[in-house]
C-alpha cells in the first residue's frame, strides 16, 4: 500500500471527492453567511419551510443559473453577469498568456545563472538574489498598486497607452490591443513571476540528484502547467483590483461596485460564478499533479541535499542582515509615524488642497509629499496608516500561526508516513483549509466583510481566519514535510514557524489596503493606505503624488518580510517553492 504509483493513482479519485465535497461547503458558507449576518432586504424570501429545503432550492437555482433579481438593478443576476463576464474571460485569456511567456523566459534566465553559478559562485548569487527581489517586488506590490504605476508611465506621463475602457475586439483591432495591454501585464507579472519562482526551485531541487534528464525535462513541462493553472485561479482575485484601475466592464469591477452599493444578491452570485471559475482551473491542475505523479518517484530517490560551499553561506548571512534592515527601517517608521502622527492625520485645509511634495503650507509648515484634494498632509496619512497595518499585521499573522502549528504538523506527519490511510487522514484534516482557499483569497475576504460589515476589528478577524490561517497552516504542512530530517526536531520547528510568520505579516500588510481599496477596511476617520489610494485615484491626474508617494512607502513596507521569509527559509534548509504559490491563491 506504500507504492508511490498506486498513491499517485488514488490521487484522482480523491481529487474528485474533494472538488465536489467544496463545492457543497462553500456554497453552504456562501448561504449561511447571507442568511445569519446580511441585513433583512438581502436574505433569503421568507418560508415556513426548514432551512435544509431553503438550501436545496438555492443550490437548484444556482445550478440552473438562477441567482435572483439584483437589488439595486432588479434585473436578473445572471443577465448581469452574463453582459460582464466576456470581458473578464478575454482578459484573463490574455493574462493567462502573457503569464506563461513573461514564466518561460524567467525560467530560461534562471537556468543559464543556475550554470554561471556552478561555474563563478559570487556573481551565480548575486544574480539569484536579485531574481528573489523582483519576485518580492512583485508581492510586495498589489495589483491595484501596480496598475496604478503602470497607469501614471505609460499612460498619464508619457501618453502612449489609454488611461482605461475597452475596445472590443473586432473593431478597431489596434486601438483593442492599446487597451488592453496595460491590464494584461498588470494581471500577469505577479503570476508570471511566482510560478517561474517555483519551477526553478522544483528543477534546482530535482537537478542536484543528477538523474534522468528526459524524466526532469518532463517534471518541469507539469510543473508549469500546474503552477500556471494555479497561479489563473489568482489572477481570479486579482481582476477585482484590475477592472476597477482601468474601468474595464467585467465582472470583477461589477463585484467590486456591488460590494459597495450593498447589493448582496449579485454579490453572492459572483462569489458562485468565481468559486466554480476557480474549481474547473483546480480540477486542471490536480490532473497536471496526478500525471506527475507516476514521474516524480523516479526523481526524488536522486535529489540528495549537497551543503552550500563557504562562500555560499556567508553571502547568505549577508543576505539575511540586508533582509532584515529592509523589515526594521519601514516598521521604525510607521510605527513612529502612528505614535507622532494623531494630530496631522485629521488637519484640513482647503486653501492647501492637491500641492506638489515640498509645498509650504499657509501655516509655515513643509509638506514634504503634498497634499491631498482636501488639504491634509500625505505624508503623515501614509505613515500613520503604515503605522497601523504593519501592528496589526504582526498581531494577524501571529494568532494564525499559533492557530495552524497543532494541524499543519500532524498533516505533514501524515502525508511523511506514505501509506494510503495516512494520505485519507491527512485530507480530513487539512480539509477545511482546502475548502477555503478553493475560492481566491481575496474574493472570499471581500465578500465576508461584505455581507458582516466593514471596520477594523471584522478586517482582522477575518483576515486571520479566512486568509491567513488557511494558507499558514498548508506552508506548516509543507515546510515540514521538506524539512531536512537530520536537523533536530526544535530546529525544523523554529524555522517553519519564524518562516510562516514573516510571509504572514508580509501578506497581511498586502492585503489589508486591497481591503481599503475596496471600501472594506478600516473606516473614516482613521486613514487606511488603500482608501488613500482609492481617494488619490480620482485626482491622480493634476496630483499623482497622493498616489505615488504613499503606493512606494507600502511597496517597501511589505517588501522586506517577503525577502526576509525567503532569506530564513533558505537559511533552515527549506525549499520555498509552493510558498510563494500559497499567498497568491
Amino acid at each position: 500500500m506504500n507504492n508511490p504509483k498506486l498513491r499517485a493513482g488514488l490521487f484522482f479519485l480523491r481529487r474528485i471527492v474533494w472538488l465536489i465535497l467544496t463545492f457543497l461547503v462553500m456554497t453552504t458558507i456562501i448561504f449561511a453567511l447571507m442568511q445569519t449576518w446580511a441585513s433583512a432586504p438581502a436574505r433569503m424570501p421568507i418560508s415556513e419551510q426548514p432551512i435544509w429545503r431553503q438550501y436545496i432550492q438555492y443550490l437548484g437555482g444556482m445550478l440552473r443559473g438562477d441567482f435572483g433579481p439584483s437589488m439595486r438593478a432588479g434585473q436578473p443576476v445572471i443577465e448581469m453577469i452574463g453582459r460582464s463576464l466576456p470581458s473578464t474571460l478575454r482578459l484573463l485569456g490574455l493574462a493567462a498568456l502573457a503569464g506563461m511567456a513573461l514564466s518561460a523566459l524567467i525560467v530560461l534566465a534562471g537556468v543559464l545563472a543556475l550554470g554561471l553559478r556552478d561555474r563563478a559562485p559570487v556573481p551565480g548569487a548575486i544574480l539569484q538574489r536579485l531574481g528573489q527581489v523582483g519576485v518580492a517586488l512583485g508581492m510586495a506590490a498589489p495589483a491595484f498598486v501596480l496598475g496604478l504605476y503602470l497607469l501614471y508611465l505609460f499612460a498619464l506621463k508619457l501618453e502612449w497607452l489609454p488611461v482605461g475602457g475597452w475596445v472590443e475586439l473586432g473593431a478597431e483591432r489596434g486601438f483593442s490591443l492599446r487597451h488592453a495591454l496595460l491590464p494584461t501585464l498588470t494581471l500577469a507579472i505577479l503570476p508570471a513571476g511566482l510560478a517561474a519562482r517555483s519551477v526553478l526551485g522544483e528543477i534546482v531541487h530535482y537537478r542536484a540528484g543528477g538523474g534522468n534528464r528526459g524524466l526532469l525535462a518532463l517534471h518541469a513541462v507539469l510543473s508549469f502547467f500546474q503552477h500556471g493553472l494555479t497561479q489563473t485561479i489568482g489572477m481570479l482575485g486579482g481582476t477585482l483590483l484590475v477592472e476597477m484601475v482601468f474601468s474595464l466592464p467585467g465582472v470583477g469591477r461589477l463585484l467590486a461596485q456591488s460590494i459597495m452599493t450593498r447589493d448582496y444578491f449579485v454579490v453572492r452570485g459572483l462569489a458562485n460564478l468565481f468559486l466554480l471559475l476557480a474549481l474547473l482551473l483546480r480540477a486542471a491542475a490536480d490532473l497536471a499533479q496526478g500525471i506527475d505523479g507516476f514521474i516524480l518517484p523516479s526523481l526524488q530517490a536522486a535529489a540528495p541535499e549537497a551543503k552550500a560551499p563557504a562562500t555560499a553561506q556567508v553571502l547568505r548571512r549577508v543576505w539575511i542582515g540586508i533582509c532584515l534592515l529592509l523589515v526594521v527601517v519601514p516598521f521604525a517608521q510607521g510605527i513612529s509615524g502612528f505614535i507622532t502622527g494623531g494630530d496631522e492625520i485629521a488637519r484640513l485645509n482647503a486653501a492647501d488642497r492637491n500641492l506638489p511634495p515640498g509645498s509650504e503650507s499657509t501655516d509655515g509648515d513643509v509638506y514634504a509629499w503634498g497634499t491631498d484634494s482636501l488639504g491634509r498632509d500625505i505624508r503623515a496619512r501614509a505613515r500613520y496608516a503604515l503605522g497601523v497595518n504593519l501592528g496589526s499585521s504582526l498581531l494577524t499573522a501571529l494568532v494564525a500561526l499559533l492557530l495552524a502549528l497543532p494541524g499543519g504538523l500532524l498533516a505533514g506527519y501524515l502525508a511523511q508516513r506514505g501509506a494510503v490511510w495516512a494520505d485519507l487522514v491527512g485530507d480530513v484534516v487539512m480539509f477545511p483549509v482546502e475548502a477555503l482557499t478553493a475560492l481566491p483569497g481575496l474574493i472570499l475576504l471581500a465578500f465576508i466583510l461584505a455581507v458582516t460589515g466593514p471596520g477594523m476589528g471584522s478586517l482582522l478577524i477575518w483576515l486571520t481566519l479566512a486568509f491567513l490561517l488557511p494558507r499558514s497552516m498548508r506552508m506548516v504542512r509543507d515546510w515540514w514535510m521538506m524539512a531536512a530530517p537530520e536537523k533536530s526536531l526544535w530546529l525544523r520547528l523554529a524555522g517553519i514557524s519564524l518562516g510562516v510568520l514573516v510571509f504572514g505579516v508580509g501578506a497581511a500588510v498586502v492585503t489589508q489596503p486591497v481591503m481599503g481599496f475596496l471600501g472594506l477596511g478600516i473606516q473614516p476617520p482613521q486613514p487606511d493606505v488603500g482608501a488613500i489610494l482609492g481617494e488619490g485615484m480620482r485626482f491622480m491626474r493634476m496630483s499623482p503624488q497622493a498616489v505615488l508617494r504613499p503606493a512606494r512607502a507600502l511597496l517597501f513596507a511589505a517588501l522586506g518580510w517577503f525577502l526576509l521569509a525567503d532569506a530564513l527559509l533558505s537559511e533552515f534548509g527549506l525549499h520555498t517553492r509552493k510558498a510563494w504559490l500559497e499567498l497568491n491563491r
